[in-house]
């Protein structure tokens, strides 16, 4: 199990972190996040960066952590959680390992190891999936069970809120819950020229503006995947700053 390294939607060049909202509370919540035996949550709607944030935040700490990451199943029953949970652990099983075994499997691997004191976190992430169904709570006491010794990171998106909210046992094991959401024009514009000097440094404020309102509307990906396509448009034309037309080209590409 390693930290996987983040990477940016669509891999645009030259390019840092781009502090959504929510951004700044990963990074400075998540050293408690990652304490033995806690349990945190981060929320939001689609390409806000929460899994980008997390999966940072692990690379950066990877001598220190070490982490499996998977993500819900759709329709999740409690076996199969455990069952996708226990393969990216490497546990091998049988098909018809009933929910007791996999517990048992798991509640072994989730042990301290003496081999290696790095902290072991596990990261599930759609948790929106989990509605009406007991998942949430399987994970929870997996936690907390005397004999395991690892953090649990709960990603979701539209609705994932919800479902773990209404967890009450869950619910009030969580540290510090996260919410990421879109941001604000006049972040978008504030935030652009470090992001990428390249293409935004010096760009008219106004044209960011018109960007964000009629495509981007403070999304992360969406603003990482405008910023390859108009990378790629500028080096096969040779040009060097962004225009309004430029802009067109790269949204219509999409």
């Amino acid at each position: 199990m390693s930290a996987k390294k983040p990477q940016h939607f669509h891999n645009p060049e030259g390019v840092g972190a781009m502090s959504m909202p929510g951004y700044q509370e990963v990074v400075e919540w998540i050293d408690e996040a990652l304490e033995p035996d806690s349990i945190n949550c981060y929320t939001g709607v689609p390409g806000t960066g929460k899994t980008f944030a997390i999966t940072r935040a692990l690379w950066e700490r990877r001598g220190q952590v070490r982490s499996v990451a998977f993500e819900s199943p759709k329709q999740p029953t409690m076996r199969r959680l455990l069952s996708d949970l226990a393969q990216e652990m490497g546990i091998e099983h049988s098909g018809k390992a009933t929910i007791q075994d996999l517990t048992i499997l798991l509640r072994d691997e989730l042990k301290p190891n003496e081999e290696d004191d790095r902290i072991l976190c596990v990261v599930v992430d759609e948790c929106q999936r989990m509605r009406s169904t007991e998942c949430p709570e399987v994970l929870r006491s997996l936690v907390e069970h005397p004999s395991t010794s690892f953090a649990l990171l709960l990603v979701g998106g539209v609705g994932a809120y919800e479902v773990l909210k209404g967890e009450p046992m869950l619910w009030s094991r969580i540290l510090y819950p996260v919410e990421f959401y879109p941001m604000e024009c006049e972040e978008v514009v504030e935030m652009l020229p470090s992001y990428c000097p390249s293409l935004y440094d010096g760009v008219d404020p106004a044209l960011l503006e018109w960007i964000d309102r009629e495509h981007c509307h403070g999304l992360f990906r969406n603003w990482a995947g405008f910023t390859r396509r108009a990378q790629s448009i500028l080096k096969k034309t040779r040009r060097r700053k962004l225009t309004k037309e430029l802009a067109l080209h790269a949204m219509k590409q999409k």
